[in-house]
């Protein structure tokens, strides 16, 4: 009778187990993450969310400027190639912000678009995914794709969330204690240098509004 007993514990621990590996595959989330514009550092950010997301069993087919490793057999990435646009950037230590920015206007128009077009990245319109993660700066052409999949989708930023990002992702900001980062204002913040940083992030979404 013990070997009876001590067999039907195996097999009962067996059945559990196998349970639990199904429930798990059951939640996994198919996720497509598009992150193809920014530069080569956002990686670190955004690449250590997609191992934990495969990490928890979910798959993650990863949109990316760059040439981007990982080890983990959930995650599949895609390079997008040259839509690498902050290259073209001037120097933050030498060049104010706005004159940056201003040097790449042009490209900032088009990346988005062409990201999208790229051939690699229209192959995945034929396949299912279950969510969609996108950067909350310059990638909303790629909300083509929760319209056609009818699936919800996430904003993430790799840096503060201000102005306009901010509205976008649902987030609220603290222009007075954050300075926006288009000013290049130094702390400790003045008052007017908060009432700049608040009339600032307020414009960014007017102006955001606008273009909508």
């Amino acid at each position: 009778m013990r070997i009876f007993g001590k067999m039907a514990t195996v097999v009962a621990m067996s059945v559990v187990v196998m349970t639990l590996m199904v429930v798990q595959e059951n939640n996994a989330a198919r996720i497509l993450m598009a992150v193809p514009i920014g530069s080569k550092s956002h990686g670190n950010f955004y690449m250590p969310l997609a191992e934990e997301l495969a990490r928890r069993n979910h798959t993650v087919t990863y949109v990316t400027g760059y040439e981007m490793s990982s080890s983990h057999p959930n995650i599949r990435v895609v390079v997008v190639p040259d839509v690498n646009i902050y290259e073209k950037m001037p120097n933050l230590f030498t060049t104010d912000t706005f004159t940056a920015m201003d040097a790449i206007y042009d490209d900032l128009k088009e990346v988005c678009i062409k990201a999208l077009a790229f051939e690699a990245v229209q192959r995945l319109n034929d396949e299912k995914f279950d969510l969609l993660i996108l950067c909350a700066a310059l990638t909303e052409c790629f909300l083509s794709f929760a319209h056609k999949l009818k699936v919800p989708f996430i904003y993430i930023y790799s840096n503060k969330f201000v102005g306009a990002y901010a509205a976008l992702a649902g987030s609220p900001p603290f222009p007075s204690l954050e300075a926006n980062f288009a000013l290049d204002l130094e702390y400790p913040l003045t008052f007017t240098g908060r009432m700049m940083s608040t009339a600032q992030d307020l414009f960014d979404v007017l102006f955001n509004d606008w273009l909508g």
